[in-house]
C-alpha cells in the first residue's frame, strides 16, 4: 500500500456513498492531507435521486437526510479547497 505522504501532484477522482462513522471523518483526513500534498481532488457525491444504493436499497428518504446532512458539514470543512462532483440519475 502507499504512504499517503508520496502521493503529491495528482489528480484524484473520489467516489463515496454512504457514510457511516468513522468512514466520512476518516475519508475527510485522508482528502485533506491529500490537499496539503498539492493533490487536486474531485469529491464524486450523490444527490439522493437514485432509486437505490448500496447501503440503502429500499430508498429511505431518512436515510438519505442523515448521509446528505453528514456529507455536507463535511463540505463546510474542505470546500474552499475541493471541486465537488454532484451526480445525478441519468
Amino acid at each position: 500500500m502507499t504512504n499517503i505522504d508520496t502521493i503529491i501532484n495528482k489528480k484524484i477522482l473520489l467516489q463515496t456513498s454512504n457514510h457511516p462513522t468513522p468512514h466520512l471523518e476518516t475519508e475527510l483526513e485522508i482528502m485533506e492531507r491529500l490537499l496539503q500534498n498539492g493533490n487536486t481532488i474531485y469529491w464524486v457525491i450523490c444527490n439522493g435521486d437514485f432509486q437505490t444504493c448500496f447501503h440503502n436499497p429500499e430508498h429511505k428518504l431518512m436515510h438519505c437526510k442523515v448521509c446528505h446532512s453528514r456529507v455536507n458539514k463535511g463540505l463546510e470543512i474542505l470546500r474552499k479547497m475541493l471541486p465537488i462532483i454532484r451526480i445525478c440519475m441519468f
